[in-house]
Formats: C-alpha cells, structure tokens, sequence
C-alpha cells in the first residue's frame, strides 16, 4: 500500500491537433494509470489559462504537457508562470513532445523539472515520477477532463 497519492495531469496544450500528440499523451496517460497512479488526461485545445485553472481546482501534483507544433517555448512558460502567479509553483511539470535539444535548459529556467523528446521511451517518465518527483503510486484511476 502507497501512502503518497500522487494527483497526474496530462495535456496536449495549445493548437495542437497532431494525432501523434494526441496519441503520445494517451499512451503517457495511460502508461502512468498502470502504473498505478491517479491520472487525468485534458485532452487538447487547451490554453495555458485553462490548464492552470485545472490544475488548481483539481488539486494537481504533477503536469506532463505534450506538444508537437513547436510552441513548446511560448506554452510551457507561460502555464508555469500561471501556476506560479496563482500560487501553485509547488506543482511540478514535465514536457514531451518535438522539443530541440537546445530548448532544453530554457525550458529549465522556466521551471519545466523534465524533458522528454518525444521518442523517449515510457520507461524513462515513470522512472522521472518515481524518482526525481518523490512519487509513488495510488490508485490507479484515471478521468479525461474535457
């Protein structure tokens, strides 16, 4: 028995329709779900505004967003500055998705803990939750939030 429930949100954010995304979010939704974590998928065609306020009111730990139009330097600090003006900055988040190498530690500095490109393997962000986010399982459920 796990006693930290660790709360996930996934989200495919901004105008990004890819289905590859939308693939690649489920399939982390998903992978972290068996794991035995409490995880949300958002979906996409969301704005940093509207994950910031799901994220707060659904009382989230951990945020993976994924995307794969490019606008992952633009969305990324701007949900992080949300969070962080709202007063949630505790909250972790973790990107996915056709990010350079060289946006890596820009995305860094804007409090983004983790980057995966979007060939990373799924072992390697469970590994990330478990390990550098302090996680362990719950109870497995899962919920799209549309």
């Amino acid at each position: 028995m796990h006693s930290n429930k660790l709360r996930i949100m996934i989200a495919q954010i901004g105008p990004d329709m890819h289905d590859r995304g939308a693939r690649r979010a489920r399939l982390i939704a998903r992978s972290l779900r068996e794991a035995g974590y409490e995880v949300w998928y958002a979906g996409y065609w969301h704005t940093p505004e509207e994950i910031v306020d799901i994220v707060i009111n659904k009382n989230i730990d951990l945020l993976g967003l994924i995307c794969l139009s490019g606008a992952h330097s633009l969305l990324f600090p701007a949900i992080s500055r949300g969070l962080r003006e709202k007063g949630a900055e505790h909250i972790r988040i973790f990107g996915d998705g056709t990010i350079p190498l060289w946006d890596f530690a820009y995305l860094h500095d804007h409090r983004i803990q983790a980057v995966f490109p979007g060939d990373s393997p799924l072992a390697s962000i469970l590994d990330w939750v478990e390990q550098e986010a302090g996680a362990t399982p719950s109870s497995g459920s899962s919920q799209r939030l549309s």
